[in-house]
């Protein structure tokens, strides 16, 4: 039986949804191995003073092959604080 774990990388920026997702993709690679693609699942923001203050963007990553991936990205991610 195969089991598979879903992590969701959420990538935050000051700028863009792009450079949102970008981090979150930097973020990623630093502890996951084998990306392949990604898919964005969901893009949000922070507003402050009517206006957009974060932008954020959330990506979806699934393994099935490799458990040392999931222990290496739960050692090093920090959740962002909203």
């Amino acid at each position: 039986m195969a089991v598979a774990r879903i992590t969701e990388v959420i990538g935050s920026s000051t700028k863009s949804w792009d450079d949102a997702v970008n981090n979150a993709l930097k973020r990623a690679n630093k502890t996951l191995r084998g990306l392949t693609g990604i898919e964005v699942t969901k893009m949000n923001a922070h507003i402050k003073d009517g206006k957009i203050s974060e932008y954020r963007g959330c990506l979806p990553w699934t393994d099935q092959s490799d458990p040392q991936n999931q222990m290496r990205f739960r050692r090093a991610y920090k959740q962002p604080s909203y």
